[in-house]
């Protein structure tokens, strides 16, 4: 019996090691998740994101498309955005996983990934990110899900309110 060297994978995306191996142009991914943003950095020339860090990566999760049905509907859509106009609204999400200049990086190109949105600011510290939006392109729903298949699942207002 020969004794076999097994060398451990890394996910491209997100560096941690891979148990299922997804293999595309080369590059191994430990899920659909990580290979989705990698294919959607690709798409949108957005690549240099790489080379911000060692690591930029963050390990995703799924998350299920009808997770953010609910910020759709009109009283908590009416709560949870800032300003809204036919073609210009304005929301502010927690966003916890922020945690360096590669997440700052993505999130404030986040027009180049979604033609819906025209603008997106973090700000670090409180790990807020404040979006822009053309409702006409993209509802609330539909934003947050883009922010969690990006691997930034998003907070509001609302969970403080549930807390209280």
């Amino acid at each position: 019996m020969t004794a076999e060297t097994l060398t451990e994978q890394t996910c491209y995306h997100c560096h941690q090691p891979c148990e299922n191996e997804i293999w595309l142009e080369r590059k191994v991914f430990c899920c659909n998740g990580c290979k989705a943003v990698f294919e959607i950095l690709t798409e949108n020339n957005l690549c240099e994101y790489y080379s911000l860090d060692a690591a930029p990566g963050i390990p995703l999760h799924s998350v299920p498309p009808s997770t953010y049905d609910y910020l759709d509907k009109p009283d908590i859509r009416k709560r949870i955005l800032e300003f809204d106009s036919p073609n210009f609204a304005r929301v502010r999400f927690f966003i916890p996983a922020i945690h360096c200049i590669s997440c700052i990086w993505l999130l404030e190109n986040l027009q180049r990934i979604d033609k819906g949105v025209l603008k997106c600011e973090v700000n670090f510290s409180s790990r807020k990110v404040c979006v822009d939006f053309d409702p006409t392109l993209i509802s609330p729903g539909n934003l947050a899900q883009r922010l969690a298949s990006l691997g930034y699942l998003p907070k509001t207002h609302l969970e403080d309110e549930k807390a209280e």
